[in-house]
């Protein structure tokens, strides 16, 4: 009988001590890890239950923030003609190398002058979509930027002749009187191609937020000029069409274009 007691009890003993070690173990994890080890080891009357919202939040506790790559840029945009604006963009990093960028934005302006021998008054609504990549293997944080824009641009332009004067337009002679306002628009290409270079910097160490700016230019923005005048004189609007094709000249077929941003990682 004893030995029998004895042999039970070492079986107890041999099948109970795993638990005990596992437990004991356990005991120093966090609960969703003492719960999932519980789930594997004891009996079901047993297991340690974790509520899953407990278990959420555990688990968000434990995992660090991942970024999803994507980041928020939010711009200003300067030109050296009196257009300005602002352009919202996302980008993300393909390579080591190579980032891709997209972005939408608004530009206009709205300026008077002196074009020629013409009072002006020109205002200018532009929109534009653009896809550009970096290549980030410049020193100093700075990178060569390629990319094209599709370009969705009115120019409303309206030329008034200074009195006194006598206007050549198609080799006629008109007084000022007989010109009248030139009222028109100019039409843009809707794709020009975009070259610069940019630089960026993250707020801190392990920062979300990011400082950068641009500098470049966009190309193949020569307007195509058309003017009509109010005058009566008869077949006069002809020669204004000559005039228009010869102060396109005056316009110029690239802008400079520099952008300061804010962004922020996802």
């Amino acid at each position: 009988m004893i030995r029998k007691v004895t042999l039970y009890t070492h079986t107890l003993i041999l099948l109970l001590t795993p638990l005990a070690t596992a437990a004991q173990e356990s005991s120093q994890l966090p609960p969703v890890m003492m719960a999932e080890m519980s789930e594997r080891v004891l009996p079901n009357r047993y297991r340690c239950k974790v509520p899953q919202m407990e278990r959420e939040r555990l688990v968000q506790q434990a995992e660090p923030f991942v970024p999803s790559g994507w980041r928020v840029t939010s711009r200003v945009v300067l030109s050296d003609q009196p257009t300005n604006g602002v352009m919202l963009e996302l980008d993300r990093v393909l390579t080591d190398t190579l980032k891709l960028r997209v972005g939408a934005g608004i530009m206009g302006s709205r300026q008077s002058g002196r074009l020629r021998d013409y009072n002006y008054v020109e205002s200018v609504d532009l929109h534009h979509l653009g896809a550009y990549v970096d290549w980030q293997g410049l020193p100093y944080n700075l990178s060569l930027v390629g990319g094209v824009a599709l370009h969705d641009a009115t120019t409303e332009l309206t030329l008034r002749p200074i009195s006194g004067l006598t206007y050549n337009l198609n080799n006629r002679l008109y007084s000022s009187a007989e010109v009248g306002t030139l009222r028109g628009s100019m039409s843009y290409s809707p794709v020009a191609p975009y070259l610069g270079v940019a630089w960026g910097m993250p707020f801190g160490k392990g920062s979300r937020w990011r400082f950068s700016a641009d500098l470049g230019a966009i190309f193949n923005m020569q307007p195509d000029l058309s003017l009509r005048s109010d005058s009566t004189v008869p077949g006069i609007n002809a020669d204004v069409a000559v005039e228009a094709n010869s102060l396109e000249g005056e316009f110029s077929d690239h802008f400079i274009i520099a952008t300061i941003g804010i962004s922020y990682t996802l």
